[in-house]
């Protein structure tokens, strides 16, 4: 059985560095290559990985259609940045309003065993989600 949080810690590292960068929300789409150094040490140590910028565009189609998308391959795992708008959980202001909104950010990481996860983030929220390949195979 393989580790699932692999990918998982993969996506939270990216995204704390995005969190210290303080990335604007209207940088688009961005694909990233993710070089493992160590990957018992990522969380703990910010040296067990480095990323590589690829490519960026509009939305995820335009990204992977470009031909440096194909650079993502050359790496351990590659990411996908995105900043969403969301969804506030908040009562409508009148009957008949649409929600308000905030700009989220969305790190989706794959890995080339097949495993991927996503960190989505709205302010201090994190929402979290990790796969196997496999599973869907079972």
């Amino acid at each position: 059985m393989s580790d699932i949080s692999y990918p998982l810690r993969i996506a939270r590292w990216l995204d704390d560095r995005f969190t210290d960068l303080d990335l604007s929300p209207s940088a688009g789409t961005r694909l990233y290559g993710i070089e493992v150094r160590d990957a018992a040490a990522i969380g703990v140590d910010e040296a067990a990985a480095t990323s590589v910028f690829i490519a960026e565009g509009i939305d995820l189609d335009h990204v992977m259609s470009l031909e440096a998308a194909s650079r993502a391959l050359d790496f351990d795992a590659a990411a996908v940045v995105e900043h969403p708008w969301l969804t506030v959980d908040a009562p409508l202001p009148r009957p008949g309003q649409f929600g308000r909104k905030r700009r989220g950010r969305m790190v989706r990481v794959i890995t080339f065993d097949g495993r991927s996860a996503t960190v989505c983030r709205c302010g201090n929220l994190e929402v979290v989600s990790a796969d196997r390949a496999d599973d869907a195979a079972a």
